[in-house]
């Protein structure tokens, strides 16, 4: 202890920081509006029904129980309610238990009428299991006094998450569940408290104009909320980097593969030195060079850079790292600022990270210098010169000639020859005309043409296609040794190419984010916390190996995208195994590691991978990017976890001193997880509970976060009940345990 703190003061932040922690829990009750809770006067007969079941719950928490039926491809149940204002939350959220003997994959949306959907999402739940789906509100565009503040962002602090389906949220009524696919037996689930959940709360104009910015630390995260695993000092740095090698060298990557990832216990087939693909029974695969089944499993930018638009925003940063790069910037403060060092050092990890995670490929746009190492086979993208907006006409010759001034010798000439090269990416997701036969038949012999002419070994993967009809599927087949699509969905099972053709495919980019780890965008496609994520990257992955046509998934990206956004679009997603201080997501690599151990035995056998995060303890809080200001916990680590420092640390008040820290939190981290002591608290000015620390444990932990009293004008329900009697007890406690403080002396070692 140090010399001058009364004694007093630890058993007081103590009962400062549980009273926190159960005045948070009741203001966020009251701040969720009860869409269905299914008790009386609810009338089951409202639920429209397609192969399903329902009736009311006898469990004591209420609820429906829902059995869905096994002839149609997608039971489903659709509610709906009266018109619903959901304009001024974040989330719906719907708690889900799985009643029956196997898991299964729940998905969910919300509407008007049954028509226009906002968004989708999705949750797996194991037997036994209660998990919370989550569906984020996408809107349309924010309130102009934002657009003055905030350029190039997708996502915005307080909830605002841009969206390509929008829908009137002051006019949402309708809820719909469905299960995922078609099953061999009735699954019965039971669903309860259906709410609309965390305040839209948008930064005031005023607060933007005094005391919101600077909004990124010095590493390049958001200032204004605590999360697990933040960063807050070079000592996690230092403790992270030996945490996780030791965590490598634990796990060094599945066995029974060769050096290009090969599966040594499948056939021999004939030995080209080069990649290929081959159909070999009844599905497709590539063959690496010594002849070995290779089904491509990776990720996207494997890189150490991550943009960001630095110029007219400066007053978002507290500190601008050379070239604006915060990720670069956290690398270096791993390995040194040494450009021969730290770079060499990235590029070691990288490849030790891919083979410890399962993987074995490097996706597209990844940094040259990692992958002509020779270590991991690769894929390397190349520009035609067709614009982004496929022409309604494309002249063959001019075309052919432009295209022969980009795919060049010189492009290709330390990969055409290499055989960790699985192939070249040309272009990526073009839009196409409404009539794009022609154009595309074009486009994409031209390019086949004068690839083979500079690498005819490598495998010509496609244009990445994400939108056009069945004319440019038919083209792309015609010409590609392997079509490339980026498929941005939670199911890929039901992908297929046009009738009459087979022919192999590869997924260049999916992925899935969530809000509960400090960005203030889910990404393409959206779940409620990191256990989610890592689930359905895992099931994606699945249902790929399950598809005959296709030998391979890329995850677009390696690292989480700056806060502040992507140079050029705005992107701000939370779509990385890392973090932008390049700390891997525990429950993704968990997921990957599954996925890669099975991979091989999985697509050739049907045998089972295990679910990740089964045992990881109690699920991630769904917890959503948009406080302005929260208390947090200092992280310090050991290897295999991290331990906060006793005391925590206070956190930044947010704008407008909307939140103040209070009493932190301590945390012991123990081998994959963590476990709070003492969830700390923030207390929130004029009384309202702020975001504290609630004890939590297993993988990732939960997120802190202000609570809010606002219910925007709507009929408000307290779930948790009053919060008097908890305060009692901890009053009395809190006595005793200033009582006891009485007459302690110092340890004479901490003096």
């Amino acid at each position: 202890m140090k010399a001058g703190r009364p004694p007093w003061l630890p058993a007081f932040a103590f009962c400062a920081a549980v009273l926190g922690v159960v005045l948070a829990r009741d203001a966020r009750a009251q701040a969720d509006r009860v869409l269905f809770d299914f008790r009386p006067p609810f009338d089951v007969n409202s639920v429209t029904k397609v192969d399903a079941q329902v009736q009311l719950s006898g469990a004591a928490a209420g609820g429906l129980e829902v059995t869905f039926g096994t002839q149609s491809a997608k039971p489903t149940i659709t509610i709906k309610g009266t018109a619903w204002d959901l304009s001024g939350f974040v989330e719906v959220a719907m708690d889900i238990t799985n009643l029956g003997s196997e898991g299964v994959i729940l998905h969910a949306d919300v509407s008007v009428q049954g028509r226009y959907p906002n968004n989708e999402s999705v949750a797996w739940i194991d037997p036994g299991e209660t998990e919370t789906l989550v569906i984020v509100l996408y809107r349309s565009t924010p309130p102009a006094y934002m657009g003055s503040h905030f350029t190039e962002m997708k996502g915005l602090p307080g909830g605002y998450v841009s969206g390509w389906a929008i829908v009137d949220l002051a006019r949402a009524d309708t809820v719909r569940i469905w299960r995922q696919t078609r099953a061999t037996s009735p699954h019965p689930v039971r669903i309860a408290n259906v709410r609309a959940t965390y305040p839209y709360a948008l930064p005031t104009e005023q607060e933007l104009e005094s005391s919101f910015f600077p909004m990124i630390d010095t590493y390049g995260q958001y200032m204004h909320r605590s999360w697990p695993g933040k960063t807050t000092s070079q000592a996690d740095i230092d403790a992270q980097r030996e945490s996780e090698k030791a965590d490598l060298a634990a796990h060094p990557g599945p066995s029974g593969r060769n050096k290009y990832g090969g599966y040594l216990a499948g056939p021999a087939l004939e030995a080209t030195g080069h990649f290929r693909a081959e159909k070999v029974e009844d599905k497709w695969w590539l063959v690496d060079p010594e002849g070995r089944l290779f089904w491509s499993f990776g990720v996207d930018c494997v890189g150490s850079w991550q943009s960001t638009t630095i110029t007219g925003r400066e007053k978002y940063f507290t500190t601008i790292p050379q070239n604006g790069d915060f990720r670069a910037a956290n690398v270096q403060r791993k390995f040194g600022t040494n450009w021969a060092t730290w770079s060499a050092a990235f590029r070691e990890l990288s490849h030790a990270r891919l083979r410890s995670w399962g993987m074995n490929s490097i996706g597209n746009w990844s940094d040259s210098g990692v992958y002509l190492q020779a270590k991991t086979p690769y894929v390397v993208f190349l520009s035609s010169g067709m614009p982004k907006a496929a022409p309604a006409t494309l002249d063959a010759t001019e075309f052919r000639a432009t295209v022969a001034t980009r795919i060049t010798a010189d492009a290709v000439k330390n990969t055409a020859n290499d055989p960790m090269c699985i192939g070249y990416f040309v272009d990526n997701e073009l839009d196409w005309p409404a009539a794009p036969d022609e154009v595309a038949s074009t486009y994409y012999q031209a390019v086949r043409e004068q690839l083979k002419t500079v690498a005819p070994n490598k495998l010509y993967l496609g244009s990445r296609i994400h939108s056009g009809g069945e004319g440019v599927y038919r083209a792309a087949a015609a010409s590609c040794d392997v079509v490339g699509v980026n498929r941005y969905s939670f199911v890929v099972s039901d992908f297929a190419l046009p009738s009459g053709i087979d022919k192999p495919v590869i997924i260049g980019e999916f992925h899935f984010g969530a809000l509960d780890r400090g960005l203030a965008h889910t990404g393409l496609r959206s779940v409620g916390s990191q256990r989610q994520r890592a689930r359905v990257f895992a099931d994606y992955v699945r249902q790929a190996l399950a598809h005959p046509q296709i030998v391979g998934a890329q995850w677009f990206q390696l690292s989480d995208q700056m806060y502040t956004g992507h140079s050029g679009d705005g992107e701000n997603y939370q779509i990385g195994f890392v973090d932008i201080v390049d700390r891997p997501y525990p429950e993704m690599v968990e997921a990957a590691r599954a996925v890669g151990d099975g991979l091989y035995d999985y697509r050739m056998n049907g045998r089972p991978i295990a679910t990740p995060g089964r045992d990881a303890g109690a699920a991630d809080a769904a917890t959503p990017a948009y406080d302005a200001g929260a208390g947090g916990s200092t992280a310090s680590g050991g290897a295999g976890g991290r331990t906060a420092g006793a005391g925590g640390s206070t956190a930044s008040g947010g704008a407008g001193g909307r939140t103040a820290g209070a009493g932190g939190s301590t945390a012991s981290g123990g081998a994959g997880g963590q476990t709070a002591a003492a969830g700390g608290a923030a207390l929130g000015v004029g009384g309202a509970a702020g975001g504290g620390g609630a004890p939590t444990t297993g993988t990732g932990g939960s997120e802190t976060r202000p609570g809010s009293t606002t219910g925007s004008g709507c009929s408000c329900r307290t779930a948790g009940g009053s919060a008097g009697f908890p305060v009692v007890l901890l009053a009395l406690g809190c006595i005793l345990a200033l009582r006891r403080s009485k007459g302690r002396r110092p340890h004479a070692r901490n003096v």
